[in-house]
């Protein structure tokens, strides 16, 4: 039986990633409702699961932290509820880890991609616009970051 990991970047633009040794097995941009969970976490009740710390965003809106953080207690909460182990991370720990070697003066999500991409060469990553969907790429990271047992 092979060991599944689950990577979640949560907040609106967020995504949802589970990996195994071979590499992605699926991924998914953060539903718009919580409801639209329950499958996916269903199917990977058994995995393990990795979820990013949310915090309050520097010059964020009160209003736009309230809504994220009231989004990822909500996931929280479901995985609580169907009985689903989860460990949280926040984003320094896993940047640190995953992003190693990485030149510090690219932009942040520019760095997470080039990381991204080669651990998983053969993915094909959806896309937002021009530019790689943030969420997806952040999940497989975090999922990476669960896989190696952090």
């Amino acid at each position: 039986m092979r060991t599944i990991h689950v990577g979640v970047d949560p907040g609106k633009s967020g995504g949802i990633v589970a990996i195994d040794v071979q590499g992605i097995v699926t991924a998914t941009p953060m539903p718009e409702h919580p409801v639209d969970l329950l499958p996916i976490m269903r199917l990977y009740q058994s995995a393990h699961w990795t979820i990013e710390k949310v915090a309050a965003i520097h010059l964020a809106s009160a209003k736009s932290s309230f809504t994220f953080g009231y989004g990822a207690g909500i996931l929280e909460g479901m995985l609580t509820a169907l009985g689903i182990r989860f460990q949280l991370v926040p984003p320094k720990n896993w940047q640190k880890v995953i992003c190693e070697g990485v030149p510090q003066d690219m932009a942040p999500k520019d760095r997470a991609y080039r990381v991204a991409s080669r651990l998983y060469p053969g993915f094909v990553w959806p896309m937002v616009g021009k530019k790689p969907h943030d969420g997806i790429v952040d999940a497989s990271l975090i999922a990476q970051y669960g896989f190696r047992g952090f």
